[in-house]
């Protein structure tokens, strides 16, 4: 599966187009299949580090 992953909170220059292997789905869950998503304010803050004291993350981190 191919996703967006932040390696670190060094900017732009963090973000990396990666493949993955795909998840283990559970008989209530489900694999959707994107063709594009938004690049949210959120996502944006959380990409800088401004959110670390309210939304915690560890790296790498799969953005959307």
């Amino acid at each position: 599966m191919k996703v967006i992953q932040q390696v670190s909170f060094a900017g732009i220059d963090a973000i990396r187009d990666v493949e993955i292997p795909d998840p283990k789905l559970s008989p209530m869950t489900a694999l959707v299949e994107t063709a594009y998503v938004p690049v949210l304010p959120w996502d944006v803050m959380t990409e800088k580090s401004d959110l670390q004291n309210m939304r915690p993350v560890q790296l790498p981190l799969v953005i959307g």
